[in-house]
């Protein structure tokens, strides 16, 4: 018996060092569901018009149930959540609505099974107000039109989420 214990266990040594040395393999992205870019461009215009009714709804207070996690990732979820507290904190609420003017579509990318889409839109302000907890007009000055340049890109576990937003500087709205 103690040869049988001591193979067995000389076995699982084996086995142990053997699978130590094996490269773990790459864990396959999650397809998105996308067969072609025109779904995938769908979707994301989807999700980007989605999360500006989101916004207004949880503004308006109709919707207090928002969950930016749901639309965003990286930096663009960061900065939201940030702003979300900083404007509970000092008693800020918005009122009015975003537009969007313009939705365009900029270039894709499929790598494997991820899509990264860009999107460029026109957000109009123009309706929007920040008000403090008496209700005073404290909007900052601020253009009314806003050209953005975001990245759509398939998240962790599939689904699309907004990777990255920031003002396009080459457009005119």
């Amino acid at each position: 018996m103690p040869s049988r214990l001591a193979s067995l266990g000389l076995a699982a040594v084996l086995v142990a060092s053997i699978t130590a040395c094996t490269p773990t393999p790459e864990p396959t992205p999650t397809p998105t569901g996308f067969s072609t870019e025109e779904e995938a461009f769908a979707a994301a215009e989807e999700l980007y018009r989605d999360h500006v009714d989101e916004l207004n709804a949880y503004y308006a207070g109709s919707n207090p149930e928002y969950e930016p996690a749901d639309y965003l990732s990286g930096q663009p979820l960061a900065e939201e959540q940030s702003i979300l507290e900083q404007m509970d904190d000092l008693g800020l609420r918005i009122e009015g609505a975003l537009v969007i003017r313009s939705l365009e579509r900029g270039p894709a990318e499929l790598v494997g099974s991820a899509w990264s889409i860009e999107l460029r839109s026109c957000l109009d302000s123009s309706t929007t107000r920040v008000l403090d907890a008496d209700g005073e007009d404290v909007t900052p000055a601020r253009d009314e039109l806003i050209a953005l340049r975001s990245e759509i890109a398939t998240a962790e576990g599939g689904g699309l989420r907004i990777v990255s937003s920031v003002v396009n500087e080459d457009a005119v709205c």
